[in-house]
């Protein structure tokens, strides 16, 4: 797992440094931090090629993060007074004065995503009639604006951008395990997917790989007939530990039994019913048995997953 901190040379040394001690206490104790200075930001005039590169890297990661009306560009401030190009093209120019340079670093990026800006960046920039921008929240893969004259807030900033990150890299490990069918995680498997450290998995696995949906069904409407159109009757039984909220449950069958798989909604939110029923018409042709596949889907919002569909059999009777 690799950070970026995007931060000023002359001056914010000690608050990179202890940045980087913060991410490695909350978010992984391993993680690789790329401290990216910033001594000057002139990539027109200058042949200094690893500021322009960190200048385009961190202009790359803030429009990321920016619901906006149209892409931008940003002069920075010289010691002359003259502006400079920080990345080039954008319909819009931005102007950011020297005195304004702690309003917009440090910067922070996890997992090559801007996570934490300055809180006053929106105060920043001389920007121009007709452009407006904003910070998407964290939570919808944006960013948090943090006070970083507080060390209080700071690390506050960083505990909640770990939490943020363990959400989303669980949600992802669920839906890996769902779509793969594996009722246990491949560690070696989902840290190349996912270009983390095998030893992040292990060391929050507790907090990342909970518990699987637990919902039992049965058909209680009986045998159907076969070659025939029939009602059947699937009771759901949620033996879960977690609350559910919607699930959603579908259903399949052979293509000459079921010609598209039934998709219902059912609530297993706290008050509701904990056994439910759905229904569905089916025409089994083969003698005997007709295999039905039941697959539980709970909302990206739960915190539980389901590993594999629960095969049942709907007995099938000559009439």
């Amino acid at each position: 797992m690799e950070a970026q901190i995007f931060f000023l040379q002359a001056s914010q040394q000690a608050l990179c440094n202890k940045i980087t001690s913060l991410l490695r206490k909350y978010v992984y104790e391993d993680i690789q931090v790329n401290r990216l200075a910033i001594s000057n930001l002139n990539p027109v005039r200058g042949g200094d090629v690893p500021q322009q590169q960190i200048a385009r890297a961190y202009l790359n990661l803030l429009k990321s993060t920016m619901v906006k009306v149209g892409d931008f560009q940003i002069g920075v401030e010289d010691p002359s007074g003259d502006y400079w190009y920080m990345g080039y093209g954008g319909k819009f120019y931005l102007k950011l004065s020297r005195q304004l340079m702690t309003s917009v670093f440090p910067a922070v990026a996890v997992m090559d995503r801007m996570v934490m800006l300055p809180r006053g960046i929106h105060k920043a920039f001389d920007s121009p009639s007709g452009f407006s921008f904003f910070p998407k929240p964290l939570d919808l893969q944006g960013v948090l604006l943090v006070d970083f004259d507080d060390q209080r807030a700071i690390r506050e900033g960083v505990e909640q951008v770990a939490a943020q990150m363990k959400t989303e890299v669980a949600k992802l490990c669920r839906q890996y395990m769902s779509v793969n069918t594996l009722p246990r995680p491949d560690f070696d498997d989902l840290a190349k997917l996912l270009n983390i450290d095998r030893n992040y998995f292990e060391q929050y696995q507790d907090e990342i790989f909970v518990r699987s949906v637990k919902l039992t069904p049965k058909i209680v409407s009986g045998p159907a007939p076969r070659a025939q159109r029939s009602q059947v009757v699937v009771e759901i039984q949620n033996e879960s530990e977690d609350e559910l909220g919607v699930v959603c449950v579908q259903v399949k069958a052979p293509s000459d039994a079921l010609t598209a798989p039934v998709v219902e909604y059912l609530d297993f939110s706290a008050g509701k019913e904990q056994t439910q029923k759905i229904q569905f018409e089916i025409c089994p042709r083969a003698p005997r048995h007709c295999p039905l596949a039941i697959l539980f889907m709970p909302s990206d919002s739960s915190q539980t997953y389901t590993p594999f569909p629960i095969p049942l059999t709907l007995d099938v009777v000559e009439k």
